[in-house]
């Protein structure tokens, strides 16, 4: 779960729920954020349980592999909101992508998503 909060640029208290942080896991390695009334990036790629993540176009998740007890924590099945059908348990496989407010209004524009090229 890659947070979108706002995160004041410059701030150097960066926790696991700023902007670019992974919920209850890891914050961002850098702080990124740009002002709130400005648009903001994200380019994040998934491959097993490892994650990327650049914010405004700098790398604030590097790889980062989930710890196998936050693997698939407040997925849809957990909350009891989906049905079972597009989860699963092999990370090789696609997986579902979810977009979630519970904070306040946000705005997102040009959502992209894409498959990974296989890797052999």
């Amino acid at each position: 779960e890659v947070q979108i909060d706002e995160t004041s640029p410059g701030s150097e208290d960066l926790k696991y729920s700023s902007l670019g942080g992974i919920y209850a896991v890891n914050p961002p390695l850098i702080n990124a954020a740009k002002a709130a009334d400005e648009w903001q990036t994200f380019d994040i790629s998934i491959r097993g349980y490892e994650i990327w993540v650049y914010l405004n176009g700098i790398l604030v998740q590097d790889g980062l592999e989930i710890p196998e007890g936050k693997r698939r924590i407040g997925t849809g099945t957990e909350l009891g909101c989906w049905p079972s059908d597009g989860f699963h348990n092999d990370p090789a496989l696609p997986g579902p992508v979810m977009i979630q407010g519970n904070h306040g209004q946000i705005d997102l524009k040009n959502i992209r998503i894409r498959p990974l090229p296989a890797v052999n």
